[in-house]
């Protein structure tokens, strides 16, 4: 969930946090069935209701909602995904793209499609302010490749899931609930095909 820079921004982020996040309301179960799956679907569209009517009453002048790709923790279902666009279409745009060795099936799935896949450079940029321009060499490049961008504000990572030599910084997952997106955030661009003509 995103809202547009302003006044109201931080407090929107919050209240929406404590009244409709999931995880730390441990309103979390969604097994076809159980019955607190109907309640918790009903809290998030009303979730998705509640920051239209936000925008819509002027205290933030935008919002946006992307839902985790389906692979991060494949806990959302297809009508799950249509009852949020259907809340409102004009704020639940889709789905974020497929995490980058976030989930555990992708780091699988990453290790048996880019056995090389490893982390090439890292950047402290801490202490900086203003725009930052990274350029990072790429050196004798033989065959085409993705390139993909990460960064983090450093407060919760430690060698991924592969060791220390492919990824030293990446993300540590927290225990159930206990994550705090406010002491902990993290951002990865699309993958970025370079491809080599020959």
């Amino acid at each position: 969930m995103f809202t547009a820079p302003g006044p109201n921004e931080v407090e929107v982020l919050r209240q929406f946090e404590l009244a409709c996040d999931g995880k730390l309301l441990k309103r979390t179960e969604g097994s076809v069935g159980h019955p607190d799956t109907a309640g918790n679907e009903a809290l998030a569209v009303a979730a998705i209701r509640w920051l239209a009517e936000r925008k819509r009453a002027g205290y933030v002048p935008d919002v946006l909602v992307l839902a985790n790709h389906p692979s991060r923790l494949g806990i959302d279902s297809p009508h799950e995904l249509r009852a949020w666009r259907d809340a409102d279409p004009a704020i639940m745009i889709g789905m974020e793209g497929a995490p980058a060795r976030r989930a555990p099936r992708c780091r699988v799935g990453d290790a048996w499609r880019a056995p090389d896949t490893k982390v090439v450079h890292t950047a402290d940029v801490g202490g900086r302010t203003g725009t930052y321009t990274l350029r990072i060499p790429v050196g004798d490049v033989q065959e085409s490749f993705y390139l993909r961008l990460r960064g983090s504000d450093g407060r919760h990572n430690g060698p991924g899931p592969l060791g220390r030599g492919v990824d030293p910084h990446g993300p540590v997952p927290h225990p159930p609930g206990d994550g705090d997106p406010w002491q902990d955030t993290w951002f990865y661009t699309n993958p970025i095909f370079v491809d080599v003509a020959r």
